[in-house]
């Protein structure tokens, strides 16, 4: 009885012997993973921590029209007081629409002179798909223009007006049913790279690799890595730019 149990123990070691090489082999590549995955992950802390300086124009909404004018945004109604009371001067154009969230939107024209139809309506298109039209899931929408001159913080006796919202007095020249589409796409300005969301003709002028993004039920985060994935195959950009 011992004898048969022990040639059955014996001709198991053989078995045994093969699963200990092949859990230790498998013990090797996971370890070799891990090694790779902390490398990774150590390389993305590294950029995290060494996240590039924004400039000025990229804490607001911003973008450089198809005739190279900048055209800045409102993100809050502290940026929107900013837009207009620092960024401002009586050249520019004010862009607005009549609906509640949206945001202060300036053409700055230092070049003087008038501006081109063309940028009016880049400027239109941005300020229309960053209003809560957006959200509300409209296709277009309506915008208006005024002159800086037409713009005022004095409200009229007895009236209040909050922090972010102006007073417009005069004439309003609208641009009707304007597109909700923003393009995102990676262009040069300023001696730099950066990532630039705005109208789909001011893209396609600057960049050849973009996004078209319009009102939808995707989250943010989801849609980012998506974009950010097509724009930018050279990982040199992280998901907060976009």
């Amino acid at each position: 009885i011992y004898y048969n149990k022990a040639k059955k123990a014996k001709g198991k070691i053989s078995g045994v012997n093969t699963a200990i090489a092949n859990t230790e082999a498998e013990i090797e590549k996971l370890q070799k993973k891990k090694s790779v995955a902390i490398e990774k992950l150590e390389e993305t802390q590294k950029k995290r921590n060494q996240k590039r300086k924004l400039k000025w124009f990229e804490k607001f909404r911003w973008c450089i029209s198809r005739d190279g004018y900048m055209i800045l945004a409102g993100r809050d109604a502290i940026s929107n007081e900013q837009v207009v009371n620092k960024h401002s001067t009586n050249n520019d154009i004010y862009f607005h629409c009549d609906i509640h969230g949206a945001p202060s939107t300036v053409i700055q024209n230092t070049q003087g002179g008038e501006i081109p139809e063309t940028t009016l309506y880049d400027a239109a298109c941005l300020a229309g798909s960053y209003s809560s039209a957006w959200n509300d899931g409209f296709s277009s929408y309506d915008v208006y223009w005024v002159g800086m001159d037409q713009v005022s913080k004095t409200p009229q006796s007895g009236e209040f007006i909050k922090k972010g919202s102006f007073i417009i007095r005069g004439k309003r020249n609208y641009v009707r049913n304007v597109p909700l589409l923003i393009a995102i796409g990676i262009v040069q300005y300023d001696g730099n790279e950066h990532v630039m969301a705005g109208p789909v003709e001011c893209i396609k002028v600057m960049c050849a690799n973009y996004v078209i993004i319009k009102p939808g039920f995707t989250k943010k985060e989801a849609i980012s890595k998506e974009i950010l994935h097509i724009i930018d195959p050279e990982h040199k950009f992280m998901l907060d730019d976009v």
